[in-house]
């Protein structure tokens, strides 16, 4: 498989399609028991949360804006949680398996990796340029799946 350097390079950017977590967007917000949702500008509706209750968030894959972290399908196989943006990604699920960010970046993030943990079990702990290449893959891969199909 070809890699990228970075999933926020302009060539994946282009090509990200809109992958939404589909009851996503029109949801509850858990704490507030009002809808609470808006739109990311790429297509999909994101739910405002409190980082207190972002790993539930994380846990069911659904698309979510907290305080400087939010989480979005990239692909059909390939949901990031990122924090400060997409140069940060934090956690990726990529075909059902998790990967986490293993760099230290500041001290509100290294908060935001704790808030955000997956329960899940991580199966590897990446750089964040191999794993920012790895969602790169996922993404362009998913593309090229839906060319061939013709969608």
């Amino acid at each position: 498989m070809k890699s990228f350097p970075c999933a926020g390079d302009a060539r994946a950017t282009r090509q990200r399609g809109l992958w939404c977590a589909g009851s996503a967007g029109k949801s509850t917000n858990t704490s507030t028991g009002t809808l609470n949702s808006f739109h990311n500008g790429k297509g999909c509706s994101m739910v405002k949360i409190a980082n207190k209750n972002g790993r539930g968030y994380v846990k069911g894959c659904w698309a979510f804006q907290g305080s400087n972290v939010f989480g979005r399908w990239e692909s059909r196989a390939c949901y990031v949680v990122y924090s400060y943006g997409e140069h940060f990604p934090m956690y990726a699920k990529i075909r059902g398996a998790w990967y986490a960010n293993k760099d230290k970046y500041s001290v509100s993030t290294s908060r935001h990796q704790s808030q955000y943990r997956p329960d899940e079990i991580i199966v590897d702990a990446l750089s964040t340029e191999c794993l920012k290449a790895r969602i790169a893959e996922q993404v362009d891969g998913d593309l090229k799946e839906k060319a061939a199909l013709g969608i």
